[in-house]
């Protein structure tokens, strides 16, 4: 039972009218962050056939309190994830402990992704809203409004990532992707321009759609990056031989062990031009882009979804990989520092590491 009286009451109220077994608290009040103008959020669980919730004003503070058939808490689904890293107030046996290892297990597998269609259609929408927003009158505010919060949602729903809330969120992207969080910043700021909504749209919605690479495009994979090798990386025939067997190899192991890659390739209007393949969801060991697009962002994105795809599945909590020289900057924009390497590397190469 907690120590501050607030739950305490909460508590037996729950139990005494409600009949409840198992209470959480969650949210600031859970993790510690909560302040003096912060409301209390609380599941509970009890033998009940339909989800009740309780909302009121106490003693100047919100409560905010659902109540969950018991049901729920031997199986729980997307719609508790926010219950993750609740603290127990009480429980009956262990449930709440199996509760939460099951949230984390839920959270740990990443939301189905969504389809490319839906994808493409959720980006044609942002630029028409962001076209709406500038009407100047109160159905342009109000789309803009609109736009805003479906931005932060979309930037994790399109990277195949949990959306939890602005708030968790927000501080997810402040430590994942800074230069997007700083574009969050700038637009929901009050009186911020039209020029500075667009650029959180190029931010969230990206200059390409990223899908599943899919195996019949193996050849065209290949080829492709042999093409960006050859324009933009070496025109030295010894290196590229070696630069494109090793890609050769990776696509290999990709075909033959897909469980163990995340491989994404990113389409602009059904043409090719990027890919991005993480080797046993750690090992970062191919990122092309299509010359003419290079700086456009594409990259970004093909590491951004790369990334969210791999958080909570690489045995080293991060992703590695070996920097060429001209890359190190692109690859310190986007959170990687040095790291050190136990294999000698090329002249010029850096080792490099992304917590995640």
């Amino acid at each position: 039972m907690s120590t501050d009286p607030v739950l305490e009451r909460i508590c037996l109220e729950l139990v005494t009218q409600e009949g409840a077994h198992t209470v959480l608290v969650y949210g600031s009040r859970a993790d510690g962050t909560a302040g003096q103008d912060s409301d209390y959020d609380v599941a509970a669980f009890a033998p009940i056939a339909e989800p009740r919730r309780i909302a009121r004003l106490e003693g100047g503070t919100y409560l905010d309190i659902f109540i969950y058939p018991e049901a729920v808490l031997l199986d729980p689904g997307e719609d508790q994830l926010r219950l993750r890293s609740s603290r127990v107030l009480m429980q009956r046996d262990s449930q709440a402990d199996a509760f939460l290892l099951a949230l984390d297990e839920l959270h740990r597998r990443g939301p189905v992704p969504l389809p490319a269609d839906e994808i493409a259609a959720r980006r044609v929408w942002a630029r028409k809203m962001l076209a709406r927003t500038q009407r100047g009158d109160p159905e342009g505010n109000y789309r803009r409004a609109w736009l805003l919060q479906a931005l932060l949602e979309d930037y994790f729903h399109v990277r195949h990532a949990w959306y939890e809330g602005p708030k968790k969120s927000l501080a997810l992207l402040a430590g994942s992707d800074p230069v997007t969080y700083q574009a969050f910043c700038a637009a929901l700021a009050p009186g911020a321009s039209p020029a500075t909504l667009a650029s959180l749209v190029d931010r969230v919605v990206g200059p390409a759609d990223v899908v599943d690479a899919a195996a019949e495009d193996a050849d065209r994979i290949r080829a492709f990056m042999a093409h960006v090798i050859r324009t933009s990386v070496t025109t030295d025939e010894k290196l590229f031989s070696e630069t494109a067997g090793n890609v050769d190899r990776n696509v290999a192991i990709w075909l033959a062990e897909p469980q163990r890659c995340i491989h994404l390739v990113a389409m602009r209007e059904g043409e090719l031009v990027g890919v991005v393949l993480v080797k046993d969801f750690w090992n970062l060991c191919s990122l092309f882009v299509s010359p003419a697009l290079q700086g456009s962002g594409i990259g970004r994105l093909l590491v951004e979804s790369a990334a969210n795809r791999c958080r909570g599945r690489s045995p080293k909590g991060a992703l590695w990989l070996n920097a060429a020289t001209d890359a190190v900057a692109f690859y310190q924009r986007l959170g990687f520092v040095a790291r050190e390497s136990a294999q000698p590397l090329p002249p010029g190469f850096k080792a490099m590491q992304r917590p995640l």
